[in-house]
């Protein structure tokens, strides 16, 4: 099995591309070693199939299977944690960051199930936080999480990855300290990565109007949920149930930078977990009738079963197979729109005006502020 595993991973990173991402960061081996660089390369994707093995193991295993796909003996390779370490270290980080730029890719077929929405391939992008050695090194670029008394047990990375539903594929991934925000993560990852084909969604932390201005020119479809309180007025309700709004750019307050966008509220029915009164989906298919929104919330729901992008693919394989989940859909009941403001920094400027109008403040006809009448003291007004 140990052999079919390298040759697996022989298969998806033939040597050739190995030695031309070596060639190109400089890392190819200058002499004859017990661990040559492409050996170490294949070692360290190994380590990810085989974590709780010993490292010499691990090592043992990608050694006697590239020697058995080349047609040699399997023979024995003795070398010790500190010679792992060293060859580790003399590869670093930027062959494998540029190795997998290179190797990860969508997989699914045009009738894989769950992997497609009218056309559509089927995308997710969220964040979690994993657990590194606790050494000094990772403790200095990584940081600690707060804890309720001093700080956590471990450093703790903040991975953001960008997964395809239908096959859990992981195509993109991006590493950074704790303290980094997985928004500004996002801005960095996802535009070089989205392509025209893709729906593709996240969840509600991942919305700000930038992030969200890159990913559209991307070309790609998105489907993001948004904090239920966002400020998204109707301006043109749609069969469907859902709504037309525009989103603007916080920092312009001239409100230039504008982008329509279509809005769906729905609320969960029948729910065994507890559940929040709202949830609230934004998408740039404007088009009802491309996908409808009560289609697009089944589709939100059964992706957002699992807390994260690596479980997402999991839960969403598992409940819609190819095919529209009706226990999603029965659960979902879209809401009406509400008529609201069209501009909420102008409905708070008439709110003060309306304050200062009923107090004889206000402006003159020459558009200077008229001061406020104040009641004299002791009338008791």
């Amino acid at each position: 099995a140990h052999l079919i595993s390298a040759g697996v991973l022989a298969s998806v990173c033939p040597r050739g591309l190995i030695d031309e991402v070596l060639a190109q960061t400089g890392k190819t081996s200058q002499r004859e070693r017990l661990l040559p660089a492409s050996a170490v390369v294949y070692y360290v994707m190994a380590l990810a199939l085989w974590r709780e093995a010993p490292l010499e193991e691990v090592l043992r295993v990608v050694c006697e299977g590239l020697q058995w796909l080349s047609g040699g003996q399997a023979g024995a390779l003795q070398a010790s944690k500190s010679a792992i370490s060293q060859a580790r270290s003399r590869l670093g980080s930027e062959v494998m960051r540029q190795l997998a730029d290179r190797v990860l890719r969508p997989l699914a077929r045009p009738d894989a199930p769950g992997a497609w929405y009218r056309g559509w391939r089927l995308m997710a992008v969220d964040g979690s936080c994993m657990d590194v050695a606790d050494e000094a090194v990772n403790a200095e670029h990584f940081g600690y999480p707060g804890a309720s008394r001093g700080q956590s047990a471990f450093p703790q990375a903040r991975v953001l990855g960008l997964v395809e539903c239908g096959t859990h594929v992981v195509v993109a991934a991006s590493i950074a300290p704790y303290g980094h925000s997985e928004v500004a993560m996002a801005a960095q990852l996802l535009p070089a990565k989205l392509t025209g084909d893709m729906l593709v969604m996240a969840d509600r932390n991942f919305y700000s109007f930038k992030l969200w201005q890159k990913a559209c020119a991307s070309g790609a479809k998105l489907l993001w949920r948004v904090k239920s309180n966002l400020g998204l007025p109707v301006q043109q309700e749609l069969a469907d149930g859902s709504y037309l709004s525009t989103v603007y750019d916080s920092d312009s307050r001239a409100r230039r930078n504008a982008q329509q966008v279509r809005v769906m509220d729905y609320t969960l029915k029948e729910s065994a977990t507890p559940v929040h009164s709202s949830y609230r989906l934004v998408t740039n298919i404007l088009d009802p009738e491309a996908a409808p929104a009560l289609e697009l919330a089944a589709l939100s729901v059964a992706v957002r079963s699992g807390p994260s992008a690596s479980r997402y693919g999991r839960a969403f394989g598992a409940t819609f197979a190819g095919c529209w989940p009706s226990m999603a859909i029965r659960r979902i009941s879209l809401k009406e729109p509400r008529s609201s403001c069209c501009d909420r920094r102008s409905c708070q400027r008439r709110t003060r005006s309306s304050r200062m109008a009923s107090l004889g403040g206000g402006r003159c006809s020459n558009g200077m502020l008229r001061p406020v009448r104040h009641a004299a003291a002791g009338t008791g007004s």
